[in-house]
């Protein structure tokens, strides 16, 4: 039986016509593709006060209808929400950097959108300066660091890196940063300002003078850098103090949280590279005698199989490795060099 004939040249140019405008149609009508949903949206780039809320409404292109997606956080803070409208809402209470990942889905695959939030402190309602112990005990000749913590209407806190720092009374001077030389025996105060807020503690400079000064206090309270942050029994209790540290590597430990596929038109195109090359082939094997003819097409089709299962997001597209299969038998079929001898005349 002959698979060739005269009219093969035909059936092969309208098989690459149906296929090239099936894709036109795919992708000029997405509605009718399988194209996983994709996030259009871009989350706010100004920082959040930890008085504020932080506020991100999601917007997402989909082939099917909106009420399809389900919207979920992958890795979030403490107390941080997505509703079924893909609205984000989080009341920070800890000045930070923090990492979070969307996810939304639907029957036709996922994506993610990982972004970052930094959190700021506050308006600042009152100031604290540590350590305070009514008086603050210092020997002639030391040193005590003392630091400037503020505090927001909602009690939250953070350590201030620019305070203004003064003391009275004779007994000694402080550093622009906090650092506090007792030099004469006697009652005074410590008294830091941020802005219009003021603190003041009392400080009794005790003892004679001793000959290596060496730091009696510690910084306490809590870092401004994201990460560093020090506790201390006298300090005021913490609410969310912990940055997300443990939960950033695991989310470094799925890298497919953070998976991005493909667009459609890429994929349509590498169907449309496997099925011509293919065609091509089988028209320069039919001027030739080869019995391994089909390992070309074997090799083709293998390699197009393991870039989807490399490159393509798991449980999106599909119907992109049988559509390549089905390709490849339909062109076989009918391109195929294997065909019967022809009967000598």
């Amino acid at each position: 039986m002959k698979l060739f004939s005269a009219r093969t040249p035909g059936i092969v140019i309208a098989a690459v016509g149906v296929i090239l405008l099936s894709s036109a149609l795919l992708v000029a009508h997405p509605a009718y593709g399988f194209e996983a949903p994709v996030i259009t949206s871009v989350p706010p780039a100004n920082a959040v006060t930890t008085d504020g809320t932080y506020v991100y409404q999601a917007q997402v292109q989909t082939a099917g209808p909106q009420t399809d997606l389900s919207y979920s956080l992958a890795h979030q803070p403490e107390g941080m929400t997505v509703d079924a409208q893909g609205k984000i809402t989080w009341q920070p209470r800890t000045p930070g950097d923090y990492r979070i990942v969307l996810d939304v889905a639907d029957s036709l695959g996922n994506a993610s959108q990982p972004f970052r939030v930094t959190v700021v402190l506050g308006a600042p309602v009152k100031i604290a300066i540590e350590p305070n112990n009514q008086p603050t005990p210092v020997k002639t000749g030391a040193t005590v660091q003392f630091i400037a913590k503020a505090f927001d209407a909602k009690g939250n806190s953070a350590s201030v890196d620019k305070a203004v720092w003064s003391t009275d009374g004779s007994i000694g001077s402080i550093s622009p940063d906090g650092l506090f030389s007792a030099q004469k025996k006697g009652a005074g105060h410590v008294t830091a300002r941020v802005g219009t807020i003021t603190s003041t503690i009392a400080v009794s400079v005790t003892g004679s003078q001793v000959k290596s000064p060496a730091p009696q206090g510690k910084v306490l309270g809590t870092s401004t850098e994201p990460g560093d942050q020090n506790t201390n029994a006298n300090s005021e209790p913490q609410t969310g103090d912990t940055l997300q540290a443990a939960p950033q590597s695991q989310a470094q430990a799925n890298p497919q949280a953070s998976c991005t596929n493909w667009r459609q038109w890429i994929i349509i195109a590498m169907l449309i590279v496997y099925a011509l090359a293919l065609i091509l082939y089988y028209k320069y094997m039919a001027k030739r005698s080869n019995s391994l003819w089909w390992l070309f097409p074997t090799l083709l089709t293998v390699i197009g199989l393991i870039i989807y299962s490399r490159y393509m997001c798991v449980g999106t597209y599909v119907w992109w490795p049988w559509v390549l299969l089905l390709l490849g038998i339909v062109i076989t079929f009918i391109s195929s060099p294997h065909r019967a001898p022809a009967n000598p005349a």
